[in-house]
C-alpha cells in the first residue's frame, strides 16, 4: 500500500511539473506571437483615390500606416507604362502629379523592423 502512494505521489509531482513547463511554454509563445504582430507593418489603402490635375499627393492621402518605421512612395507609372509629368518627392513623403489625366500606378513602401510591405495602388487623376 505504502509503494502504491509513493507511485501516486510521484505520478501528481510529474504532472504539476509538466503543468508548469507548459504554462512557461505557452506564455513564451504568446509572448513571440504579440512580439511578432507589433512588429507587423500594417498599411490600409484609403478608398475613392481621385485626384485632381496638377496636385501633390501626400503619403496620408494614399494609405493609413500602423507599425512602420519608414514609409514612402517609390515609384509611380502611367497605366499606359509613361512616367511623364510625375515627380517623387526626394524623400518618397509625396507625389507631385502635372497636367496630364488618367490611370496612375502607385508603388507605396513601408518597413517594420523586420517586415517589408510593399503594393501597388491604382490611383484616377481628372
Amino acid at each position: 500500500m505504502r509503494v502504491i502512494c509513493q507511485i501516486w505521489r510521484i505520478l501528481k509531482l510529474t504532472v504539476a511539473v509538466i503543468f508548469v513547463f507548459g504554462l512557461f511554454i505557452a506564455g513564451y509563445e504568446a509572448y513571440n506571437i504579440a512580439h511578432y504582430m507589433k512588429e507587423e507593418p500594417v498599411v490600409t489603402v484609403k478608398e475613392q483615390l481621385i485626384f485632381p490635375p496638377h496636385s501633390e499627393v501626400k503619403l496620408s492621402d494614399l494609405a493609413e500606416f500602423e507599425n512602420c518605421i519608414d514609409k514612402e512612395v517609390s515609384s509611380a507609372r502611367w497605366e499606359d507604362g509613361g512616367y511623364e509629368k510625375l515627380t517623387i518627392m526626394s524623400d518618397g513623403s509625396s507625389l507631385i502629379i502635372g497636367e496630364k489625366t488618367g490611370k496612375l500606378n502607385v508603388m507605396i513602401y513601408a518597413r517594420a523592423h523586420r517586415k517589408v510591405f510593399s503594393r501597388e495602388i491604382q490611383i484616377t487623376i481628372e
